[in-house]
């Protein structure tokens, strides 16, 4: 639930079932959004005590002051690793073959250096699965 990027997106799953309504209403989710959105000074703006925070309300006034980032779409996406093509988050990091094996290191040296990470949107990963 920390990753979602769209707060219509925590509404949907609230109203799909009590269980994600009481998850989805935790202070630490709409947090999460609020940071994901916007800057430290915008959040500042509105409020300067972090106690007691109505993390949802915040969110909704922020986004009417500022609107939301139009730059991400998503809050995380996949990577593919161009090296050894495995999938994997960002930020749980990827513990690549070039990292573990000095002599593919040496030989992505030699080639020009590793390539960064390939991001996979959810519509291309689920296309490795169509027929």
């Amino acid at each position: 639930m920390l990753r979602i990027s769209d707060h219509r997106d925590l509404d949907a799953a609230s109203s799909a079932w009590s269980v994600m309504s009481s998850v989805c209403s935790e202070q630490r989710v709409w947090r999460e959004l609020v940071a994901f959105h916007f800057t430290r000074q915008q959040i500042d703006s509105l409020h300067k005590d972090s106690k007691d925070v109505d993390w949802k309300k915040v969110f909704h006034q922020l986004r009417k002051l500022y609107g939301l980032r139009e730059d991400a779409q998503y809050a995380e996406t996949l990577s593919l690793c161009r090296h050894c093509k495995c999938l994997f988050w960002r930020s749980l990091g990827h513990p690549c073959i070039a990292d573990q094996c000095p002599e593919y290191r040496e030989r992505l040296k030699e080639a020009g250096g590793p390539l960064p990470p390939h991001p996979v949107p959810p519509a291309a990963f689920l296309k490795f699965f169509s027929l």
